[in-house]
């Protein structure tokens, strides 16, 4: 799998879902599967165990910081994809106010991929 994030958005309202830790950020992204894809047995990607975020002051956020139901179906990345696709959407996040960090880290690999917030 290949991925590009090509924004990071801030302050982001959402039509049913209200933030619990403080504001809303999405994630803009390109994603590329390749035909490698075949041999893995979980073909989920930037699932809710997959990511974390942690607060500026160091604290791991509590719970599951994907915002459901905050995007429309038209801008969500899908969950699933096969080999040899490609998709861009949106994931919704729910995270402290102020600066932090989200992070990816896949199943699929070894070591993970790091994002801060506000974006620079």
């Amino acid at each position: 799998m290949k991925f590009t994030v090509k924004s990071i958005s801030e302050g982001v309202a959402c039509q049913y879902y209200q933030p619990k830790n403080g504001q809303i950020i999405t994630l803009d992204l390109d994603v590329e599967t390749t035909a490698a894809l075949r041999e893995l047995s979980n073909k989920k990607f930037f699932t809710t165990l997959s990511w974390k975020a942690i607060a500026e002051n160091g604290t791991t956020v509590n719970g599951d910081p994907v915002a459901y139901g905050c995007l429309d179906s038209a801008s969500q990345l899908p969950q699933e994809m096969g080999p040899s696709e490609k998709a861009t959407g949106k994931i919704a996040f729910d995270v402290p106010a102020g600066r932090g960090t989200l992070i990816f880290e896949s199943i699929a690999v070894t070591g993970g991929w790091e994002w801060s917030y506000p974006a620079k």
